[in-house]
């Protein structure tokens, strides 16, 4: 990536690596670190986020999100609880 004149975080390198070891897409809000990775598979909504107003106005737009509820085998202990 230096080469082509876009320097690359260390930790960002990683993770495209291991994205691309495993042949697997890269989930990131921080598209603007990964784009331009050759070969890499890039699933992001941060331009939909950036274009949201409740998300760009002070003090408004915190997202929040709950765990989704446990749907493990019938008699087994919720794991997270």
């Amino acid at each position: 990536m230096e080469s082509s004149g876009k320097p690359m975080a260390d930790n960002d390198l990683w993770i495209a690596a291991c994205a691309l070891r495993h042949s697997i897409p890269l989930v990131s809000n921080n598209d603007r670190h990964f784009t331009g990775v050759p070969g890499l598979v890039l699933i992001s909504e941060a331009q939909a986020i950036r274009e949201i107003p409740s998300q760009t106005a002070k003090g408004e737009g915190t997202a929040t999100s709950a765990a989704p509820p446990y749907s493990g085998s019938e008699g087994e202990k919720d794991p997270t609880r």
